[in-house]
């Protein structure tokens, strides 16, 4: 989410020339309004058709994107545990490979248990 907050920072603004699109979410609650208003006039059908056509169409980009998205963090994350799994046979190896030290029994100042 970073890498596409970050990317998106650098691209130029929307013109001002372009059509407006709106978020999903307001898409899906306008979106019985069209279907309704399309049924009580027949004179607005076309536009309804067309801004009904819209919303799917960017829906469908909407959860195209969210998949990229998720792929691509998937991918990083795996990516990160594989190496992080190196790190730790590494130092698994490390230990097996170390000799044992030897433990004093008794120390100065502390008192012996057995």
């Amino acid at each position: 989410m970073t890498r596409l907050r970050q990317y998106l920072s650098t691209q130029p603004g929307p013109s001002t020339a372009d059509l407006v699109t709106l978020p999903p979410a307001l898409v899906s609650i306008l979106l019985p309004h069209f279907n309704s208003a399309a049924s009580a006039t027949s004179s607005h059908s076309t536009v309804t058709a067309a801004l009904t056509q819209r919303s799917r169409l960017l829906q469908e980009e909407n959860d195209e994107f969210y998949e990229l998205l998720k792929r691509g963090e998937t991918g990083r994350l795996k990516e990160e545990v594989r190496g992080l799994r190196k790190v730790v046979e590494k130092l698994e190896g490390a230990l097996r490979g170390m000799q044992p030290l030897p433990l004093p029994l008794h120390h100065k100042g502390s008192r012996q248990i057995f």
